[in-house]
C-alpha cells in the first residue's frame, strides 16, 4: 500500500495515515496550490474546498473520527465535536484552496473557535 492520498470519497481525499479525510484533503490542496492550481482553474481544488466546507461543524470547527480510516468513509467525531488540530488542518486546506479570497466567513468562524479555545497559559486543550 502506497503512502499518500489515494481514493476520493464524498469529494474528500482519503489518506493512509493520521485521521484520513481532513488531513488528506489539506495535503492534496497544498500540493495542488504548489502546482499552480486554484479554485478557479481546478475542479480538484473546487471539490476539496467543497468537501471541507460540507463537513464543518455548526460551531465553526472540524472533527473527524478515527473510524474514518478502517471504514474508508468520512465519519464525524462522536457528538459532532470539534478537534483543534483537525480544525487547523481544514483551515489551512481552505487557505491553500483560495477560499479566504472568496468568502472568509467559514475561516472567521474557525479562527474565533481557535482563539476562544486557547487557555490562559497559552496552550490548547
Amino acid at each position: 500500500m502506497a503512502i499518500g492520498v489515494n481514493v476520493y470519497n464524498d469529494m474528500g481525499r482519503y489518506g493512509y495515515w493520521g485521521i484520513c479525510f481532513i488531513y488528506g484533503t489539506f495535503f492534496a490542496l497544498r500540493g495542488l496550490a504548489s502546482a499552480g492550481k486554484t479554485y478557479n482553474n481546478s475542479q480538484a481544488v473546487h471539490r476539496g474546498v467543497k468537501f471541507l466546507l460540507s463537513v464543518q461543524n455548526e460551531e465553526g470547527g472540524w472533527g473527524e473520527s478515527f473510524e474514518s480510516c478502517p471504514s474508508m468513509k468520512y465519519k464525524l467525531l462522536e457528538g459532532n465535536k470539534t478537534n483543534i488540530v483537525q480544525t487547523s488542518w481544514a483551515m489551512l486546506g481552505l487557505i491553500y484552496g483560495g477560499h479566504g479570497e472568496r468568502d472568509s466567513t467559514p475561516l472567521h468562524r474557525a479562527a474565533k473557535l481557535l482563539i476562544n479555545a486557547k487557555m490562559d497559559d497559552g496552550d490548547f486543550p
